[in-house]
């Protein structure tokens, strides 16, 4: 698969960190966790980085969508990590 261009969204599935109730309901965090998000290409000081698609407005009701887009930043430039969906 090739990079799609700039501000194109697509829909792609990638590995994240969240936090989940354990045994007897104590707080697990930093679990490995498969999530898929629209995400685009966007530019940046250091040539181009993912984003999620929508993230202001994601942010209003998403509590996940900051930690998402964290990893996201990690990953960089990086393309062979995503699964195109």
């Amino acid at each position: 698969m090739s990079l799609p261009k700039l501000y194109a969204p697509i829909t792609v599935t990638f590995w994240t960190l969240r936090n989940g109730l354990g045994e007897n309901y104590g707080v697990v965090y930093d679990i490995d966790t498969k999530v898929t998000r629209k995400v685009v290409r966007v530019l940046c000081a250091d040539g181009w980085k993912w984003q999620i698609y929508n993230y202001w407005k994601l942010l209003e009701w998403d509590w996940n969508v900051e930690q998402d887009q964290e990893m996201l930043n990690e990953y960089a430039m990086e393309f062979d990590f995503l699964e195109a969906v």
